[in-house]
Formats: C-alpha cells, structure tokens, sequence
C-alpha cells in the first residue's frame, strides 16, 4: 500500500496523533463545553450549526457540522460535536481515506 498504513492498528495511530496535535494546541480540552462556537473547530475552520428533527444526533459534510438540536442532555451534544470532528479528521487524510 502507497500509504504505509498496513493494519487497522497503522490507522488508529494515525488518527490517535491527529487528535493528539489538537489537544497540545487546545491543552484545556476536557473542560470545554459545548457551543456552536466551539475553539477546535473554529480552528479546523468548521462550521456548527443545529437542526431539529434529523436522524442520529449530528452528521458532518464537508466543513460543516450539524448537530440535533432535540439532544436536551449538554454531555451527549459535546460527545456528538467531539465524534463529527474526529470524522471530519478522517475524512481529510488521505492515507487513513485509501486505507
């Protein structure tokens, strides 16, 4: 493979030092709540937005993420926005894509 990524274990570890780069720039990530001003994605140039009535609790195309606005717990909104970046993250790596 052109991509030097041979096992799931490769693409894990590739996503894991993505996400890991992100926390040394954003050093307070465990405290931050959600927003649709959210600081990483602001920094991925993302834009969030909510919308009512979708199937699942958000979705990411392209650049923009949307999230469930019916979600009512704040926890499972923040966990929602954290999973759409770390596909967003995928999706824009070329190797972790041809894997």
């Amino acid at each position: 493979m052109a991509s030097g990524l041979v096992t799931i274990d490769d693409v894990e570890k590739k996503l894991s030092e993505s996400i890991s780069e992100i926390r040394k720039k954003f050093p307070n990530i465990s405290s931050y709540q959600y927003s649709t001003e959210n600081l990483i994605a602001n920094y991925l140039d993302l834009t969030i937005s909510e919308q009512t009535g979708i199937r699942g609790d958000g979705y990411v195309i392209g650049k923009k993420i949307v999230i469930n606005r019916d979600i009512t717990y704040l926890e499972r909104k923040n966990f929602s926005l954290f999973h759409e970046i770390a596909h967003y993250l995928i999706s824009i790596d070329d190797d972790i894509i041809s894997f």
